[in-house]
């Protein structure tokens, strides 16, 4: 099992466990912090961005479902489990509603979790990637909207009439000048334009009409 260091929260009131966890993850080479009680986890979970946290369902204040809906709060990404012995139906759906990942049952052996954990590692990397592919796509965008707005500021002041056509016939962009060299008093984009200009194209053109 490879993780590079994940760092792995563990919100658990019994210490047996809790240190027993560590020791078994921290051989792994997982990167470990502790909580005793629900207020710790909390302040631990929201103040730092954990790649996966494990929460006891049951703690001496806040319970394991409370703990959860804060931590998501401010970091959606992180991959939360919920371990307990005694899930209920309406604990389970509430979990699952503020994107609880999975439920570990206890007494759990230490091949159990560790198979929990290899899961909640590989979705933690599916979350990122995607989330990487969604911020380089919104800057994308960010670059296309940009450089449309340049050429059409760009063409808005040619004074030749421009007009884009594409192999069809139809109009994909014109600007005012355009309206004036053809005499014309409106355009829309995706009209049928050949019957409307001297000269006909059957590829896509770019047809410049000289200013007069």
């Amino acid at each position: 099992m490879t993780n590079d260091k994940t760092k792995i929260l563990i919100v658990e009131d019994e210490k047996g466990l809790r240190e027993g966890i560590k020791r078994l993850l921290e051989l792994e080479g997982f990167q470990i912090e502790l909580a005793e009680r629900g207020t710790e986890g909390i302040q631990l979970g929201t103040t730092n961005e954990y790649d996966i946290c494990i929460l006891d369902l049951r703690l001496p204040d806040y319970d394991g479902i409370e703990v959860l809906r804060q931590i998501k709060l401010i970091f959606p990404n992180t991959v939360c489990s919920i371990a307990t012995a005694v899930a209920s139906y309406d604990t389970a759906i509430e979990a699952t509603r503020l994107g609880a990942f999975s439920y570990i049952p206890k007494p759990f052996t230490p091949e159990e979790l560790l198979y929990q954990i290899d899961k909640a590692c590989q979705q933690r990397r599916l979350i990122l990637e995607s989330e990487k592919l969604k911020k380089e796509r919104e800057e994308r965008l960010l670059e296309l909207a940009y450089e449309k707005g340049r050429l059409n500021t760009i063409i808005k002041s040619i004074a030749d009439g421009l007009l884009v056509v594409n192999s069809k016939g139809e109009i994909v962009y014109f600007n005012n000048s355009c309206l004036k060299n053809l005499n014309i008093n409106s355009l829309k984009i995706g009209e049928y334009i050949l019957h409307k200009i001297p000269f006909k194209r059957c590829n896509p053109s770019i047809i410049i009409l000289p200013s007069i």
